[in-house]
């Protein structure tokens, strides 16, 4: 779960106009709901960015995060961020570290699920945003070894938008043997086969992948395949502030609609 983006479009439509910071042409963006493209949801991404510009804002946000997820019933959360710096806080112009960054969401994760008597497990994985250099993702591992939280930190995460930059440049910095795939939307038969053959464990977004048009349909979800080959998957939710989903919705619809024809779901 990308933790930014669980703004709501109301406070994000206010915030804009507060701050005055963008094209008030970006605002028709937040309008377009389910007929938002992939492009515009990256569009998108770098707006929220324009407003979580300080660890005050994170706190609130991570917080708010953790209990969405818990009072819909989950019980195990992974939270994606890409370390930042940004400012202390909306009064204090003083640029925080990234690692301070991450400390504040490592705190705060601590603290809400205490107060939430430890009825949601939270994890934190650290994004390498593959729109920044490869000098920007070695201090993302950097980090992780300064901060020594690995009950918290549980893995590093290469993402971003798929239009910027190549895959191949990252990999000396992702040395990792143990891999979990996203989305999986694109692959040839070649790659596909390797796959099932590795039983790497996919995450599957079904919704995030329709409304972005990364797939065609529910029904033509390559989901169907990897749960007929008994491949390991996870159904997840994806941004769901701005792919207007939850996490409830996404197994309802994977049991009743994407997956309807498979028995023992």
């Amino acid at each position: 779960m990308n933790k930014n983006n669980n703004l709501t479009f109301q406070q994000i439509f206010k915030k804009i106009k507060f701050k005055n910071k963008i094209n008030p042409e970006d605002t028709k963006l937040l309008e377009k709901g389910s007929e938002r493209t992939l492009s515009d949801c990256f569009k998108l991404f770098d707006l929220i960015y324009l407003l979580i510009d300080d660890l005050e804002k994170i706190k609130r946000i991570t917080k708010e995060v953790i209990e969405d997820f818990y009072y819909d019933n989950c019980i195990y959360l992974e939270l994606r961020t890409t370390p930042r710096f940004l400012k202390k806080s909306s009064e204090n112009q003083e640029k925080a570290t990234k690692k301070e960054h991450i400390e504040t969401i490592i705190s705060t994760i601590k603290e809400t699920t205490k107060n939430l008597n430890n009825g949601i497990v939270v994890k934190l994985i650290l994004s390498i945003n593959r729109a920044y250099s490869k000098e920007i993702a070695n201090e993302t591992i950097e980090i992780i070894s300064q901060i020594n939280q690995k009950d918290v930190i549980i893995g590093i995460d290469f993402a971003g938008n798929p239009f910027k930059n190549k895959f191949i440049d990252f990999v000396p910095v992702l040395k990792s043997k143990r891999f979990r795939l996203g989305h999986a939307n694109y692959l040839n038969d070649e790659i596909r086969n390797l796959l099932f053959d590795s039983k790497i464990p996919v995450e599957i977004c079904l919704t995030s992948n329709v409304k972005t048009e990364s797939v065609p349909s529910f029904e033509k979800h390559h989901a169907k395949e990897f749960y007929k080959r008994n491949h390991p998957i996870s159904f997840c939710t994806d941004d769901q502030e701005l792919k207007e989903i939850s996490k409830s919705f996404n197994y309802a619809f994977a049991k009743d609609e994407a997956l309807k024809n498979i028995k023992n779901l």
